[in-house]
């Protein structure tokens, strides 16, 4: 049986090497684009819009009634707070966490906020006050904080993307010729 040998000499070899390293592990490029992600989330809380641009919609009137007496729970359950869209207490905006592994990267809702994140990503238009089936219509629209389609798909941003291929750029820049 025929066979071909490649050795690896000279200062290619430990490039090469190295190369085939961080290839295995990419945790360190990893966490930078889970903070890229973390980042881009925390800016459309800042901005009070989508990914893509789009401005929340503000509270509907029924909200703003509700505030104004407290809350629907009343002032001792999150009656104050900022009155800005998705911020009353900053549970949510608070619970997103990036993650990494060697391979991959994410931001996540988590703790207490799962639900509440999920209703407000992607709306409930069958949602009524006070949170019972025979309470009064009060729709939630979307106010998508992520880049998530209810389907589970992502569609970055451009700009993300441009600030993730910048980071794999620095990150595998030692390696080009």
């Amino acid at each position: 049986m025929a066979s071909v040998t490649l050795t690896l000499k000279g200062k290619l070899a430990p490039l090469i090497m190295d190369a085939t390293t961080r290839l295995r592990d990419l945790t360190p490029l990893m966490e930078e684009i889970g903070q890229i992600l973390d980042e881009s989330v925390s800016t459309n809380f800042r901005d009070q819009r989508s990914p893509y641009g789009v401005d929340w919609l503000s509270h509907s009137p029924t909200t703003r009634a509700l505030y104004a007496r407290g809350g629907l729970f009343g002032r001792t359950r999150g009656g104050r707070g900022s009155r800005r869209v998705l911020i009353r207490t900053g549970l949510l905006m608070n619970s997103i966490r990036p993650k990494h592994n060697k391979n991959s990267a994410h931001v996540s809702v988590t703790g207490q906020a799962v639900k509440y994140g999920y209703v407000h990503q992607f709306g409930n238009p069958n949602n009524r006050l006070p949170n019972k089936k025979t309470g009064n219509p009060a729709p939630i629209p979307a106010r998508p904080f992520m880049a998530l389609s209810p389907e589970g798909k992502t569609q970055l941003p451009d700009s993300v993307m441009k600030e993730i291929r910048t980071a794999a750029d620095n990150y595998f820049a030692e390696f080009k010729g």
